[in-house]
């Protein structure tokens, strides 16, 4: 059964044929203007806008990572029938979408699926069958969550955090939207003297959905040990390992496998620095032969890590930081 059969026979199982009626339209709700708040300040799509209902598709049907993600596989899907995917998420950031962008053409190609099963999503939705259970819960928590810019324009973590869709007012936001058509931010600029965070910007006609202006990225730097400047290990775990990689595919209760676990991190640790495995993560003293930077940077047509992004790779500060790190003989403590 294809993936599109499921979702109709679900929501009409669960309630009788007859799916409810997704809720009136409300145009100014449906383009409420919510911004990510990633796992850690080192993503590159901390700040990037999305309309509130897209978010909370977004963040609940798996984030570009799990379940109805296109790039999820085997376990990662957690039940969701292959080819069932919401991919909602942005397509070009920093930049437009050329016509004939593959990025445009998979967006314009999810929300089409979304508008024609607006009222089976909302069913499966409002039931509470979607997102099922603790599953539910890991990816919901996993994707970051999304805040509305306060009024005095402050600070990212100042503003209210959006209802996710285990809420009653978060559904409703879903079926809003839904209702008005599931109006997408597809496309996303940097703020400049004309337009601030949140506003529509000017954009060519090649854009993916809506352009709108993210917040500003802001340079969060890797702590160094002192002397000599290299990058700390625990610097690294906090920002990056544990918030990016343990919190998606690498986590214990994660069903990947032949992955290594990053549970703590000591434990991250000696899996990052385990000689016995056939691609090192980590070669103490030589960040060009590490499997890690190959896939944090994309290299050699490895998956680019963490999973989940927008943006092409985390910024370059950080892979230098990685590199130095290795380089440096990848030590545990501060010398």
């Amino acid at each position: 059964m294809s993936g599109r059969a499921v979702l109709v026979v679900l929501a009409s199982a669960l309630l009788g044929g007859c799916p409810p009626s997704l809720p009136p339209c409300d145009d100014a709700a449906a383009h409420a203007v919510v911004f990510l708040d990633a796992p850690s300040d080192l993503h590159p799509d901390d700040g990037v806008p999305m309309y509130e209902g897209q978010a909370i598709l977004y963040q609940s049907c798996g984030a570009n990572s799990f379940c109805h993600a296109s790039r999820a596989e085997g376990g990662m899907r957690a039940g969701a029938p292959e080819g069932l995917d919401f991919d909602t998420g942005p397509a070009c950031i920093g930049h437009d979408c050329a016509m004939g962008d593959p990025s445009r053409s998979r967006l314009e190609s999810r929300i089409a699926h979304v508008r024609a099963h607006a009222r089976d999503i909302y069913a499966a939705v409002d039931y509470g069958s979607m997102p099922p259970g603790s599953v539910g819960v890991r990816v919901v928590a996993r994707a970051g969550g999304f805040r509305r810019l306060p009024a005095d324009g402050a600070t990212l973590a100042s503003g209210a955090l959006v209802d996710t869709i285990h809420t009653a007012r978060g559904r409703r936001s879903l079926g809003v939207w839904l209702a008005c058509g599931a109006p997408v931010v597809g496309t996303v600029h940097d703020p400049d003297g004309a337009h601030l965070p949140g506003d529509s910007c000017t954009s060519s006609t090649a854009s993916a959905g809506d352009c709108v202006t993210r917040l500003p990225a802001t340079p969060v730097a890797i702590g160094t040990c002192a002397p000599g400047g290299v990058p700390s290990y625990d610097e690294l775990y906090a920002k990056l390992f544990d918030p990016l990689c343990s919190s998606s595919c690498h986590s214990e209760s994660t069903p990947r496998t032949g992955t290594p676990r990053f549970s703590t991190v000591d434990a991250t640790y000696e899996a990052l620095l385990d000689p016995t495995v056939e691609d090192r993560l980590v070669v103490p003293g030589n960040a060009s032969a590490s499997h890690v930077v190959h896939h944090l940077e994309g290299l050699f047509g490895f998956d680019l890590m963490p999973l989940g992004m927008f943006s092409d790779r985390l910024p370059h500060d950080v892979l230098t930081s990685v590199r130095a790190w290795i380089d440096a003989g990848a030590p545990r403590n501060c010398p």
